[in-house]
Parts: structure tokens; C-alpha cells; sequence
């Protein structure tokens, strides 16, 4: 059995929804802006299989479905210049969908 760690870096993708490949059992940890771009960063055991992890990304100002965002695990919030996006883990299957409305 592997007894290291390591901290990977994966990139946030500015949208809706987006999918990543992680090992399982990844822990996030921060999730920030890094020259310009929005970055994630997770520990993981090595050597252990990779799982497809959801992520949702939602704006200040959007209206969610409360059942929806129930289901959401916050991430971490990050800022580009004006922008500032708040990252979510979807549960199994669970994506937005398009139940999400900007407002304000």
C-alpha cells in the first residue's frame, strides 16, 4: 500500500457544468484565481484508481432551484476581475441542467 500524498492542480472551467478526472477520494482544498484563470487544488493518494467528478459553477446574482441546491456541496468561491463564480460538487448524475436563472 502507497502511503504518499500529493497535491494536483486542476483547472475550473468558466460555464455552466464541466466534469473532471480525479483519483478517488480526493480532498479539495482551495479553489482560486491564479493569473487569471480559475484553478482547483486537490490532495490525492497515488497510485489509486480515478473516479469522473460533477462540478457546478454558479454566478452571484443566479436564481437555483432550492431542490437543486440542496443537493450541491460548496467548493470554493473565486473572483476574475469582476467576475466571481461559486464552485459546487454535484452529486452522482445530479448536473444543473439549466435550472439556474441570472437575476439581480
Amino acid at each position: 500500500m502507497n502511503n504518499k500524498k500529493v497535491i494536483y492542480k486542476y483547472p475550473v472551467m468558466v460555464g455552466r457544468e464541466f466534469e473532471l478526472k480525479m483519483p478517488i477520494f480526493s480532498k479539495i482544498l482551495s479553489v482560486q484565481s491564479q493569473n487569471g484563470d480559475p484553478q482547483m487544488w486537490a490532495s490525492s493518494d497515488l497510485g489509486v484508481p480515478t473516479e469522473i467528478r460533477k462540478f457546478s459553477l454558479i454566478m452571484t446574482g443566479e436564481e437555483i432551484d432550492s431542490k437543486l441546491f440542496s443537493s450541491l456541496t460548496y467548493v470554493g468561491t473565486f473572483q476574475i476581475n469582476d467576475f466571481v463564480g461559486h464552485l459546487f460538487e454535484s452529486e452522482e448524475g445530479k448536473m444543473l441542467q439549466g435550472l439556474c436563472t441570472y437575476g439581480v
